[in-house]
């Protein structure tokens, strides 16, 4: 092969093209892994922030930790006895 001189090699030719023809489905597989596991982590603070909201709202309003509809552990005993409650 003749080489010119300040020229690479003709079988040289396209070695760059396909090492970042290899090398950039790594790199952006590298990224979005990056991207979903920050947006996995934001999502688990956001329903934290949320849980904690709504427990320092239950505490602000003084319900108990009572199961079935929110308020009802407070009234519901109280007017399961009279006469105007519903069957």
């Amino acid at each position: 092969m003749i080489r010119r001189p300040g020229l690479p090699a003709v079988r040289d030719r396209g070695a760059v093209i396909l090492s970042l023809a290899v090398l950039f489905p790594v790199v952006l597989t590298a990224v979005m892994l990056v991207v979903q596991a920050s947006l996995w982590w934001y999502a688990d603070q956001v329903a934290l922030t949320a849980l904690r909201e709504g427990v320092d709202a239950g505490r602000v309003r003084g319900r108990r930790r009572t199961t079935g509809t929110p308020g009802c552990g407070s009234s519901w005993p109280a007017s399961a006895g009279s006469p105007n409650s519903r069957a």
